[in-house]
């Protein structure tokens, strides 16, 4: 990861030790935990989207939406939809400036 970039990490599965970094920003949120409080663990890297969509701006949350709609299967539409909205959730709270 180049200097100045941001880490993101399930912190539900990984502990990373204090100061180990000091050139980019790490967030975290326990993504598996959240999906599979959703029905569905293999949606943690929704949550993630939805988390890094929040957390950088970089993309639009609604063509983000679009496109994991438009990538996962049309039968865990609606589980990855909801794993998105949580993890967007979460990164509006910690958004990056």
């Amino acid at each position: 990861l180049a200097p100045g970039g941001i880490l993101l990490i399930d912190d539900g599965l990984v502990a990373l030790s204090d100061g180990i970094r000091q050139d980019v920003t790490t967030c975290g949120l326990p993504a598996t935990q959240i999906a599979e409080e959703l029905g569905n663990n293999r949606a943690a890297n929704t949550v993630m989207l939805g988390f890094w969509t929040a957390i950088t701006g970089v993309v639009s949350k609604e063509a983000m939406r679009q496109s994991v709609a438009e990538s996962v299967p049309p039968k865990t539409i609606d589980v990855n939809m909801k794993a998105f909205e949580a993890g967007h959730k979460r990164g509006l709270e910690v958004r990056l400036e």
